[in-house]
C-alpha cells in the first residue's frame, strides 16, 4: 500500500507500492497505519495528582503538550482550563492541535463548586449563569472567542450525595439551543446514572464519564442513542487511580521518572491516605469525596455502562480526562484497552479515537480518518495492534499535518 501526503493532507491511497519522485519515503513494512489519536476530553492545566495543577510550571505545560503529541495524540479537546488556553492554541511549540471549551458553564453554586477553588473561576475555568437569557448570553460570548464546544454539567448531587443546583430542562434547553445556533456541540459532565436521561431529552451532543454509581437503564441508553449522543466514558481515570494507589506507583521509579517532585509527593500523600482510610469514609483530601468502598466499585460500574451502550448500538469516543490522579498526559493505552474490554473490537477502538472523537466538537478540519483530503495525522504502530491495544505503546512514527514529529 502507498499513502501519499502533500500540502499537509492525504492525497492518494493505493493498494500497491507506488514510486513518487522527490518524495520523502517512510517504510511501513510490518506496521499498521492508523489515524492520529484525538482525545476528546483533556485538561491541559492539570498535571496529575489529587487536585488541579499539582507541581505544574509554565515549562511543564509545554513539556506535557510535547509528550501528548509524541505519544500519538495529534488533536485534543480541552474541556475546562482557563482563559490562558488561547495562548497555547497558537503557541509555536510542539503540541497537539488544540480545541477548547475554555469554561464549564454552570448554575451558581452548581458543579464544580464542591471542589474547585474560586480563584479558578476568576481565571475563566467556570462561568456561572442562571436565567435563560444569561445562559444564552454566556454561550454567545464563548462562541465569539472561538470555542469548539460548550462544556456544561448535568448533575443532581455532589459526590458525597448532597443535592446540588443543577439545570432545569428550560435552562439546559436554552444552553443547547443557543450552542447549536452557533454551530457548537454541547459536552456534558455526568457521574450519576439518574442524570443521563435529562441529557438525552435536552439536546446534549456528548456525555462525558460513565456513571460511577450504577448502570443506566436500557430505556435511557436507547434514548441517548436515538438522540445521537456520543459517549465519552473516560474509563482509564478511575482504573488508573485505583491501581496506582493499590500498587503504590508513587514508589515505582519507572512511573515517577521525570515527574515534578511536588507531584510525586502529592501522589504519596493521597496514596497513604487511601491505605489508611476506612472503607466507608472518603479518602481525606481527594477532590472526589466518595467513600473508599464506592471508589473501588467505580471501574466495574463504568465498564458495565459502556458495555451496555456498545451492545445497544451507541457511539463511543476516546477521552481520558487527564491529567488527574495517576492518569498522566501521554499515549492513552489504558483507555483504548478498556474500550476493547467493554466490547469494542480493536478496529472500532481505533475509530473511537479518530472519527468518533472528531464528532464531539465543532471544527472545520477533516480529521480522524486516513482518506484523500483529510489532514495528514497518522501513526505507524506494530501490525499486532489488531490483536491487542497494548501495542499502541510502541508507536514508531507520528505525523501531524504531514510533518514527521518522530
Amino acid at each position: 500500500m502507498t499513502v501519499a501526503i502533500e500540502g499537509g493532507r492525504f492525497t492518494r491511497i493505493t493498494p500497491s507500492k507506488v514510486s513518487i519522485a522527490q518524495a520523502q519515503r517512510i517504510d511501513g513494512t510490518g506496521k499498521a497505519l492508523i489515524p492520529g489519536l484525538i482525545d476528546a476530553h483533556k485538561h491541559i492545566m492539570n498535571n496529575g495528582g489529587d487536585h488541579m495543577a499539582v507541581g505544574l510550571t509554565p515549562r511543564g505545560v509545554f513539556d506535557n503538550l510535547a509528550t501528548m503529541l509524541r505519544g500519538g495524540v495529534t488533536t485534543i479537546l480541552d474541556l475546562g482550563s482557563a482563559d490562558i488556553i488561547h495562548v497555547l492554541r497558537h503557541a509555536p511549540v510542539v503540541r497537539p492541535r488544540i480545541h477548547t471549551a475554555i469554561s464549564i458553564v454552570t448554575n451558581p453554586g452548581g458543579y464544580p463548586a464542591e471542589y474547585m477553588p474560586r480563584r479558578f473561576y476568576r481565571m475563566g475555568a467556570v462561568r456561572e449563569c442562571q436565567s435563560p437569557a444569561q445562559i444564552r448570553r454566556t454561550v454567545r460570548r464563548l462562541a465569539r472567542v472561538g470555542v469548539s464546544a460548550i462544556k456544561t454539567a448535568v448533575v443532581s448531587r455532589t459526590f458525597d450525595g448532597k443535592p446540588v443546583r443543577g439545570w432545569s430542562d428550560a435552562q439546559l434547553n436554552a444552553l443547547t439551543d443557543e450552542a447549536h445556533r452557533h454551530g457548537l456541540m454541547v459536552c456534558a459532565h455526568l457521574t450519576y446514572a439518574a442524570d443521563y436521561v435529562q441529557a438525552a431529552r435536552c439536546g446534549v451532543d456528548s456525555v462525558h464519564h460513565a456513571a460511577f454509581d450504577g448502570v443506566i437503564t436500557d430505556r435511557v441508553a436507547d434514548e441517548l442513542i436515538e438522540a445521537g449522543v456520543v459517549f465519552v466514558p473516560t474509563l482509564s481515570l478511575a482504573s488508573l487511580l485505583i491501581d496506582g494507589m493499590q500498587y503504590r506507583w508513587c514508589d515505582d521509579p519507572q512511573f515517577t521518572a521525570g515527574l515534578p517532585p511536588a507531584l510525586v509527593r502529592n501522589m504519596r500523600e493521597f496514596t497513604t491516605h487511601y491505605e489508611q482510610c476506612p472503607p466507608d469514609e472518603p479518602v481525606p483530601g481527594f477532590f472526589v469525596s466518595l467513600p473508599k468502598r464506592e471508589w473501588e466499585a467505580v471501574p466495574e460500574n463504568q465498564l458495565r455502562n459502556v458495555a451496555k451502550y456498545i451492545e445497544r448500538g451507541g457511539t463511543i469516543a476516546l477521552g481520558t480526562d487527564s491529567a488527574l490522579g495517576f492518569s498522566l498526559h501521554g499515549t492513552p493505552v489504558r483507555e483504548m484497552e478498556l474500550m476493547v474490554e467493554a466490547g469494542l473490537n480493536t478496529v472500532e477502538a481505533i475509530q473511537a479515537a479518530g472519527q468518533n472523537a472528531a464528532r464531539v466538537f465543532s471544527h472545520k478540519e477533516n480529521i480522524g480518518t486516513i482518506t484523500p483530503g483529510a489532514l495528514a495525522d497518522c501513526l505507524l504502530v506494530p501490525a499486532e495492534i489488531t490483536a491487542s491495544m497494548t501495542h499502541l505503546a510502541d508507536i514508531s512514527t507520528v505525523i501531524q499535518g504531514g510533518k514527521v514529529i518522530r
